[in-house]
């Protein structure tokens, strides 16, 4: 095979079909320039359409499972509606308390100290006539009741308390429901 020179191998591309004529430098110029173009604008329609195609994909996928969680929420409240509940009375009621007189008759005497004044069961004692240990015990179940809380310090080897606001309304409510001797 013979080498060709550089004329003529681009002889074919200049030089116009059946015709001996040249093409002039600005004519190659804007040849080249015209296919560049063409080039470029088939690159960025491959490009559009890959991004509209990855586009669409990711739409896809996303919907997909968009419906596919609102399907399970579907199931489990459906599942939550056929299963039984719990019980909400313990929510929408309070815990029913019950004292016996002594204990009330504690947080009687709390109340007429005064709101915020601490009290010991050694206080209690004397007043009630019974034994400090169990004044203590009375003032324990009304702590864990909430109604009277411990405070620092302690008074003859007893722990000091003071009533709370959850006692104060407990002692009004218990006032209004009981009965007036004005009948």
């Amino acid at each position: 095979m013979e080498r060709l020179s550089s004329p003529q191998i681009w002889e074919p591309i200049f030089n116009l079909p059946g015709s001996m004529l040249s093409w002039p430098p600005v004519g190659i110029a804007l040849f080249w320039f015209a296919a560049l173009m063409v080039l470029w604008l088939i690159y960025r329609g491959i490009k559009s359409t890959a991004r509209t195609i990855t586009a669409f994909f990711y739409t896809s996928v996303h919907r997909l499972r968009t419906r596919l969680a609102n399907i399970k929420t579907w199931i489990v409240c459906k599942l939550r509606s056929v299963a039984p509940h719990r019980r909400a009375s313990g929510v929408t009621q309070g815990p029913v308390l019950e004292f016996d007189e002594n204990e009330l008759a504690v947080l009687r005497l709390a109340a007429a100290q005064g709101p915020g004044q601490i009290v010991s069961a050694k206080d209690f004692a004397e007043r009630l006539s019974m034994r400090p240990r169990q004044v203590q015990r009375h003032l324990d179940q009304l702590g864990n009741a909430k109604i009277m809380e411990s405070v620092v310090g302690s008074t003859g080897g007893f722990a000091n308390y003071r009533l709370t606001a959850y006692g104060t309304a407990f002692l009004a409510n218990i006032s209004r429901q009981a009965p007036s001797g004005n009948s």
